[in-house]
């Protein structure tokens, strides 16, 4: 029982973080529109971003590989709650290098929850290789999907300006994550 309820911990934290993405994924193109970005500037924003991470995601998955799963999600989850907080609060101050290291922060944060999950999915179903992978590929999406519902609603329905949705988002992460450790560390002391 004790082990089931660390997975479950572990995959709220995970989900959390992939509902953040939602957020983002909806509303991240609209928020930079309302900073005055011109399209030709979003696009060179977002190919630039990922020109330059490409390479370097190269070595951050070097480390990542050295770092358990449990730690990889809880700490890719809470730099991504920080960075959104931080973005959140930002809003229109918010240049385009900022904006930049924000994301490729979050990125970062992002590559370290993702292996984090896929490690604890591997290990945790190993007798299953095949549901294993089916949970892995179905878990993204429908995650980052609920995300994106529960932000046009809070848009629409609450009146959420995008600062207020990334800095709510930012937050509900970082206490999941929190909660989770705590729960964690309760649990199983040694660790």
């Amino acid at each position: 029982m004790l082990k089931k309820r660390n997975i479950l911990i572990l995959m709220m934290a995970s989900c959390s973080v992939l509902i953040l993405a939602g957020f983002y994924r909806a509303f991240f193109v609209l928020f930079l529109e309302d900073l005055g970005w011109s399209r030709d500037t979003i696009l060179f924003f977002v190919s630039l971003l990922t020109l330059i991470f490409l390479p370097i995601s190269l070595l951050v998955i070097k480390k990542i590989g050295e770092s358990k799963s449990q730690r990889n999600i809880f700490f890719g989850a809470t730099i991504n709650g920080i960075l959104s907080i931080i973005l959140g609060s930002l809003g229109s101050l918010a240049s385009f290098s900022t904006i930049f290291i924000v994301k490729f922060g979050q990125y970062i944060g992002g590559l370290m929850y993702g292996a984090g999950r896929s490690g604890l999915f591997s290990r945790k179903l190993k007798k299953y290789p095949q549901e294993a992978s089916a949970l892995d590929t179905v878990f993204s999406p429908l995650c980052t999907a609920i995300g994106s519902l529960a932000a046009g609603l809070m848009i629409g329905f609450l009146g959420l300006g995008f600062n207020d949705l990334f800095i709510f988002g930012g937050l509900f992460v970082i206490v999941i994550a929190v909660l989770g450790r705590i729960l964690m560390r309760k649990e199983s002391p040694e660790q």
